[in-house]
């Protein structure tokens, strides 16, 4: 009788520790954050004096960010295409403006299309924002975290926090 009480035991255990790590798995998979837009009241006032900004004197644009070497310890990889009828940047409006998941914000004066492009929940995410001017798109895209180095629930706010400020910079210069 105890060799089966010892066999029952082990296998209860098994069972919960096969549950156990199952309920964490699904939990880890339900609790990751989709990207949405953060409006400007809810940044904390980080300084920026360390910031960088680019000026696109071709596109009469600038946008600031944190340096590469911040950026690249958040996991955050910016990338700014602009582009007239034909091009990617183009189509990526197009689209856009079209996709039922796309938002309509305003953000210092401009109309912008956000998208989160989620590519993975649990490893990385993508957001894109668009606007079109003087027959010109610019898609603006966020990359966070790669297979790679997926990201923790943290550095997914983090990011989510970062790009809400970054996009925030965003102007036109003429």
């Amino acid at each position: 009788m105890k060799n089966n009480q010892k066999g029952f035991i082990v296998t209860l255990i098994a069972i919960v520790i096969i549950l156990a790590v199952g309920g964490l798995f699904w939990y880890s998979k339900i609790n990751k954050i989709v990207p949405s837009y953060i409006p400007k009241s809810s940044y904390s006032t980080d300084s920026k004096a360390a910031w960088k900004t680019e000026k696109n004197t071709q596109y009469n644009y600038q946008i600031s960010y944190q340096p590469a070497e911040v950026l690249a310890a958040e996991k955050i990889r910016p990338e700014i295409n602009v582009g007239g009828v034909g091009s990617n940047a183009y189509a990526a409006c197009e689209n856009a403006k079209q996709n039922s998941d796309t938002q309509h914000i305003k953000i210092n004066g401009i109309d912008f299309d956000f998208l989160p492009l989620v590519a993975d929940r649990s490893e990385f995410f993508v957001v894109q924002y668009t606007t079109t001017r003087n027959n010109l798109c610019y898609q603006i895209l966020f990359y966070a975290g790669d297979k790679n180095y997926p990201l923790t629930s943290l550095e997914q706010q983090n990011a989510v926090h970062l790009y809400g400020q970054i996009i925030e910079s965003f102007k036109f210069t003429k």
